[in-house]
């Protein structure tokens, strides 16, 4: 798991509950680890006899493509939870298509999991950027609306 500080970490008894082990990465080196989730898993793996069995990824999307190749890397099977820009969530308007294994997918109805050695994260992240001046212009109109300049 990985947070910006040990103060942004969410989830964490919910999280002992459901997983054998939880190791903690945060960028300011507040709590666990200090450094990325990729950096950790580098880490976790160069200090340990064995690979992991699976891995989970869920964040952004270039956090997302490293974890992809440095599973790959160790034959380790990865699903990213993936969060594309979603309209409707019923895969109506295609908003959240995606490439995986060269063919589209709606991340809304065929995921949000999906195998992370099978994304094509290049595709990804341009649809994904595909609205960002309009993302802008929301986000700018509803500060002002709320009092926040």
């Amino acid at each position: 798991m990985g947070a910006r500080s040990a103060s942004r970490r969410i989830l964490r008894e919910e999280l002992l509950e459901a997983a054998d082990e939880v190791h903690w990465a945060t960028d300011d080196g507040s709590a666990g680890f200090h450094g990325t989730v990729v950096d950790l898993m580098r880490h976790r793996r160069e200090h340990s006899l064995q690979a992991p069995s699976f891995a989970h990824v869920i964040g952004t999307i270039p956090l997302m493509r490293a974890a992809a190749e440095l599973t790959r890397e160790w034959g380790v099977r990865i699903v990213a939870s993936l969060n594309p820009i979603m309209v409707d969530g019923t895969g109506m308007c295609g908003g959240c298509r995606v490439s995986v294994a060269g063919k589209p997918v709606l991340a809304c109805g065929d995921g949000p999991e999906l195998d992370a050695h099978q994304v094509d994260f290049e595709q990804f992240a341009l649809r994904n950027r595909a609205y960002v001046t309009q993302e802008k212009l929301v986000l700018e109109r509803h500060q002002s609306r709320v009092g926040v300049t």
